[in-house]
């Protein structure tokens, strides 16, 4: 199974923005079917993952990160085009990262000042 499985998108909703700009198409289609997916299951391995273990820190949710990370960024080195690539990849990005500034900032402690 595919990482492109998780959403199926019609055709006709993505359309109008496909005639007006191909790359913002792309990137669009990359985020709903992949990022977001990707994004879920990211936010429910590391919560699972915060109650079964005490304190995880930054480290360990960067740590479940990095297998994916290096993936991607491996995958954009033989492009043809690098500048498409990484601007339909930057919505994933950008929602890894605050997916995971959310799970590092829920698990700080609440101080009453």
């Amino acid at each position: 199974m595919g990482m492109g499985a998780a959403i199926a998108l019609p055709a006709g909703v993505i359309q109008p923005v496909v005639d007006m700009s191909g790359l913002l198409g792309f990137t669009l289609i990359d985020l709903i079917t992949i990022a977001i997916p990707l994004a879920a299951v990211f936010l429910v391995v590391g919560l699972v993952c915060k109650y079964l273990l005490n304190k995880p820190d930054i480290w360990f949710y960067v740590t479940l990160l990095a297998p994916l990370l290096i993936l991607q960024v491996y995958l954009l080195i033989p492009t043809s085009s690098q500048l498409e690539a990484t601007v339909s990849v930057l919505p994933r990005f950008l929602l890894l990262a605050a997916c995971l500034y959310f799970m590092v900032r829920s698990h700080k402690p609440f101080s009453a000042e």
